[in-house]
């Protein structure tokens, strides 16, 4: 988990007790991941840096220095120890072992948000008022999807099954989480439950449920039919 405190905590699930407090940036962290295989967990931090960790031990393995404080971080499905940031800056994508740049990707002025399909071809990134889809493999901007409000947070369902199309779930500082048809941009629904915006969202394996977790203290279920 991300905190205010500048630290990043790694908890058991088993009666919720922090295994680990992982200690080094000098900022708030907005944004945490924990790579597909476990291995790794990268922050996100206001301080303008990236640090990946090594889940195991609890260790710093890198430091990154992004340009501006960063807020959110995504890592590439199957990509080992590659991830996404989402900064001041615009989204950038990183080899996380070497701290090496490998792409840079910009849109918006400021990207606050930034997730991946789960095959890693797509990117969405967005910030104040808009979504922007990219190929990950050219860089290219696929379309864009517009709102006036400001963004908060981004999830991929898992997949195109059974005919449904790939969904990208937003949540917006208005209260509302907006479903999107990736491939045509869309808007398929807009889901409300509190007056709060949403800044945690994630779909279930299936891809049948959203969760979206919000400012209030509470967390929203819906059940996903397309």
């Amino acid at each position: 988990s991300a905190s205010e405190d500048h630290t990043v905590r790694l908890w058991e699930p088993a009666g919720w007790q922090v295994r680990q407090t992982l200690v080094g940036h000098a900022d708030q962290v907005p944004g945490v991941a924990v790579s597909p295989d476990g291995v790794w967990v990268a922050s996100g931090s206001r301080d303008g840096t990236i640090r990946l960790w090594e889940v195991a031990t609890g260790r710093e393995v890198r430091k990154i220095y992004a340009s501006g404080a960063v807020y959110d971080i995504a890592f590439v499905p199957g990509g080992g120890a590659s991830l996404a940031s989402a900064s001041e800056a615009g989204v950038h994508l990183w080899d996380g072992t070497s701290g090496r740049l490998l792409r840079e990707v910009r849109g918006n002025a400021v990207a606050q948000a930034v997730a991946f399909s789960s095959d890693g071809r797509v990117l969405a990134s967005g910030g104040a008022g808009q979504i922007e889809i990219w190929d990950v493999e050219t860089g290219r901007m696929l379309r864009t999807m517009l709102r006036q409000v400001n963004l908060l947070d981004l999830a991929f369902s898992p997949g195109a099954n059974h005919g449904s199309p790939l969904l990208l779930a937003s949540a917006w500082q208005d209260g509302l989480v907006v479903l999107w048809d990736v491939e045509t941009g869309r808007e398929l629904a807009r889901l409300s439950g509190s007056p709060y915006g949403a800044f945690a969202l994630a779909f279930s394996p299936d891809g049948r449920m959203l969760a979206a977790g919000y400012w209030e203290g509470t967390v929203r279920l819906w059940r996903i039919r397309w």
